[in-house]
């Protein structure tokens, strides 16, 4: 989490003052220049909400192999939780980073600031595509599967009083959209009540989306050279898990939601990797809007922490032209480092690598199921033998020689 700054905590002498103000806000600026240079640019971001499970019921659940086969090939946050119990306050926390109501059967309509209204301003398209929705523009009370309550849209005055309710479509426009090339650059993506863990298993939920993401991630905005990125989350845990707070006491924002499964798939990310970061919802509005190229976040988004998830940048690093090769970008053949070691290797192949390792000493320390890997490991002090091996059907690999120190 951000410390939060307050020039009124310096007690500054009247010659120094202006000087030391400046100093400050210089500092602030680089602090938040840092954070924001993590996040890179992209053309299309989708949000995917799913429904009431914790993180030890998801991940590495046998019930859910696909969404357990992104997790192992793309990014995970493994200490997310969400902010609220209730479904409704966490809906509210990724799109306006405020709980805004507790009550999941509200009617009332909210003017409060929200991410259509940063899209907006900065000209950037956007839809909710919500599953059982009975028809675009629909912002009425729940019908058979579709739970408004889980569509943060309908409740924004600045969408239902204005023709930015046709931006709440049915699902089913998604594959349309796809077909014809017009994704939006933000999609807020909702299965029903059935399909979304909320009132059917996680095996359903799970089969659900293989069927419908998958078409999604195949698009060539999810693939080498793309730069579609997907977040997958659940609202909130079980009842009973009240993360980050020990209990779950009556206060305004409800206490924690709990720990929650967090996913990050995108050509981006770092391939394979976990973070230990503490994050919540807010933090997902706040990546989102960066990788959109918005600088400003509503609510708390606004001094979120952005997720730590994606490559660093492998500008300088050409692959190899031999087909197939592995080129290691970082660290350089020879180089003295420190640990943990930032590894970043790249692949050239005519076919598909279906599997990247990385092995130190001879002894397998990491493998991840795509074409480019970017990750650390800790090595002890001394000079060992780094090998990046790739699988296309048949293994290729490079092999250079680092010191630690």
């Amino acid at each position: 989490m951000h410390s939060k700054f307050s020039i009124t905590n310096f007690v500054l002498k009247e010659s120094r003052s202006k000087r030391h103000a400046l100093a400050f806000i210089l500092l602030v600026a680089g602090l938040s220049l840092h954070s924001q240079a993590q996040v890179p640019q992209s053309d299309h971001v989708f949000v995917l909400m799913e429904e009431n499970h914790s993180y030890g019921q998801v991940i590495g659940n046998s019930a859910m192999p696909y969404l357990n086969s992104l997790a192992k090939s793309y990014a995970v946050a493994t200490n997310y939780d969400a902010n609220s119990h209730y479904s409704i306050p966490n809906y509210f926390w990724v799109t306006t980073g405020a709980y805004v109501t507790l009550s999941d059967n509200t009617t009332q309509k909210f003017d409060v600031n929200n991410v259509t209204r940063f899209l907006n301003s900065a000209g950037k398209t956007w839809k909710a595509y919500e599953e059982s929705l009975p028809y675009a523009g629909y912002v009425g009370p729940s019908q058979g599967n579709y739970l408004k309550n889980h569509d943060p849209f309908s409740y924004f005055t600045d969408v239902v009083n204005s023709s930015g309710k046709l931006n709440i479509v049915p699902f089913t426009q998604l594959a349309t959209d796809i077909a014809n090339n017009n994704l939006p650059n933000y999609a807020f993506l909702k299965p029903n009540g059935a399909h979304d863990g909320h009132n059917g298993s996680l095996s359903t939920a799970d089969a659900w989306l293989k069927t419908n993401i998958a078409p999604l991630l195949a698009t060539p905005f999810f693939q080498a050279g793309g730069n579609g990125i997907l977040f997958i989350t659940f609202d909130e845990s079980v009842d009973s898990d009240c993360r980050p707070l020990a209990t779950c006491p009556s206060l305004p924002e409800n206490g924690g939601g709990g720990r929650v499964a967090t996913l990050v798939i995108s050509p981006l990310v770092r391939m394979g990797y976990k973070s230990s970061i503490f994050y919540q919802h807010p933090s997902v509005l706040k990546t989102m809007l960066l990788a959109l190229g918005i600088s400003g976040a509503p609510g708390a988004a606004q001094s979120a922490t952005p997720m730590d998830v994606f490559r660093s940048s492998s500008s300088g690093c050409a692959p190899s032209s031999v087909n197939p090769s592995v080129t290691i970008c970082t660290p350089p053949a020879g180089q003295t480092v420190s640990s943990p070691v930032h590894i970043v290797a790249l692949t050239t192949d005519s076919k598909t690598v279906t599997l990247m390792q990385i092995y130190i000493d001879g002894v397998k320390k990491y493998e991840v199921s795509a074409s480019s890997l970017d990750t650390s490991l800790a090595m002890a002090s001394g000079t060992h033998r780094l090998a990046v091996q790739a699988f296309d059907g048949t293994t290729f690999k490079q092999v250079i020689y680092i010191t630690v120190q």
